[in-house]
């Protein structure tokens, strides 16, 4: 371009050598100015290109850096959360391993109980029976002995008669007594 413009200039100058000198030094002077503002702002072009995909990488490293740094993040939270979810459900399993240990004991205990009073129960029938057949005997041998009562009060009865007509007949009190004696075989059995 720099070339494209001095040949023109010179193509001019062929035509005006007075005003070639002139228009040399302005075309040098425009030239030198257009062609260092060029390189200035090619330089600049290319250090603001450069400075952007510094700035560039660097925000995206900055962007990355931040989310490694929010993923480390969320995993260290993610970890902590799991960790004490297994810490909770081992103390939960520990909970129930020693409710299971109780209910063990207290079925056991239960299974104790239930034998011991069905030998009990069985053991209470067999009383019952026992007492059930004492108590018959017993009432038994009362009815016997009662009727025996009867009968001896009876019998008392009879000779109680006997003597007081003994009594009457004789009229005395000695003879009676003998004659209770005699019977009873002492005076105290004698029933007024």
């Amino acid at each position: 371009m720099l070339w494209q413009f001095l040949s023109l200039n010179a193509a001019v100058a062929e035509q005006n050598p007075a005003g070639n000198v002139v228009s040399l030094v302005v075309t040098a002077v425009v030239s030198a100015t257009v062609f260092s503002a060029l390189i200035t702002g090619l330089v600049q072009f290319i250090m603001n290109r450069r400075n952007s995909r510094i700035t560039e990488r660097k925000n995206a490293i900055d962007a990355e850096s931040d989310l490694v740094t929010r993923y480390k993040d969320a995993a260290a939270e993610e970890r902590a959360a799991k960790e004490s979810a297994v810490r909770t459900i081992k103390e939960l399993l520990g909970d129930s391993r020693e409710q299971v240990e109780v209910l063990k004991g207290t079925v056991d205990a239960l299974n104790n109980t239930i034998r011991l009073m069905e030998n009990l129960n069985t053991t209470q029938r067999d009383i019952i029976d026992q007492l059930t057949t004492d108590r018959d005997k017993t009432q038994a041998a009362l009815e016997r002995a009662e009727a025996r009562i009867e009968t001896q009060k009876a019998q008392l009865l009879q000779k109680q008669e006997e003597i007081q007509k003994l009594l009457e007949q004789t009229r005395t009190r000695e003879d009676a007594a003998r004659i209770a004696l005699a019977t009873f075989g002492t005076d105290e059995d004698v029933v007024d």
